[in-house]
């Protein structure tokens, strides 16, 4: 991983539970215990995402 990525965590019903809008290369996120599920996006597409702890996602 050469770029900052955004990592979303979602739970088992795809509630976002955890954000992170720039996670620098080579670095850990911390335990998130209730996260199923973990989305990544480029950091620029984050902002377009407009993704918030809360929002529940529908995967298709």
């Amino acid at each position: 991983m050469t770029n900052n990525i955004g990592v979303v965590f979602l739970d088992k019903d795809y509630r976002v539970i955890k954000v992170i809008n720039s996670l620098k290369p080579f670095s850990f996120t911390p335990f998130i215990k209730k996260a199923k599920n973990v989305l990544e996006f480029k950091v620029n597409n984050m902002d377009q995402k407009n993704i918030e702890v809360g929002d529940r996602l529908k995967l298709i």
